[in-house]
């Protein structure tokens, strides 16, 4: 196997594993979230859904959900459920006369903090594996050229010895240019995002 392959294959190795650590976190801040609603605790359903707009991109045609005035709008089954903001002046009383809560409520913003600084690891690994493959992805036109030359040198050698090749030898080097092309747009629509 060439050298200048052994980079390339280790660096998709790596790639892969942080986008297998990247869905591992999306994972848990969906299943987090979905938690959190079921248990209509919606001051975490905001911070793990944070994290999950972090970890993926924007669809190209987004749902679009206004406001309905100044209402927070339940589902009729949470219709007669009463509500609290856990900064209000009601909220931090409950917290302040209840010692069970208040553990609840501060293991869950630990959790969710935790999942946050999770997310914003995976997210840094990302970047630094994006940036550590661009800079990689210079060796390839380096590798190309020097295999190009070989092949034209060896093309050359052929059709000197055996002139009768060189239909075949000019189809062959028009076979390797088109796939050549084709991995060349390939690799440069992945850096178009």
């Amino acid at each position: 196997m060439s050298k200048g392959l052994i980079p390339i294959l280790l660096l998709l190795a790596s790639c892969a594993s942080v986008q297998q650590r990247k869905i591992e976190t999306l994972s848990k801040v969906v299943y987090a979230e979905n938690a959190a609603i079921k248990a209509k605790r919606f001051d975490l359903v905001q911070k793990y859904n944070a994290d999950a707009v972090k970890l993926v991109a924007p669809p190209k045609d987004a749902v679009k959900i206004d406001a309905i005035q100044n209402f927070v709008v339940v589902p009729a089954e949470d219709s007669g459920v009463k509500t609290i903001s856990l900064d209000s002046e009601e909220g931090k009383t409950l917290i302040a006369s209840n010692p069970a809560i208040a553990k609840q409520v501060l293991k869950e913003n630990a959790d969710a903090g935790k999942v946050d600084s999770q997310t914003t690891k995976v997210l840094q690994e990302e970047q630094k594996e994006l940036t550590k493959s661009k800079s990689s992805w210079f060796h390839l036109p380096f590798f190309f050229g020097i295999s190009g030359i070989l092949l034209v040198i060896g093309g050359i050698v052929l059709i000197c010895f055996f002139p009768a090749l060189l239909p075949i030898v000019i189809n062959i080097f028009n076979l390797i240019a088109s796939v050549v092309g084709r991995v060349i747009s390939s690799i440069a629509s992945l850096f178009k995002k």
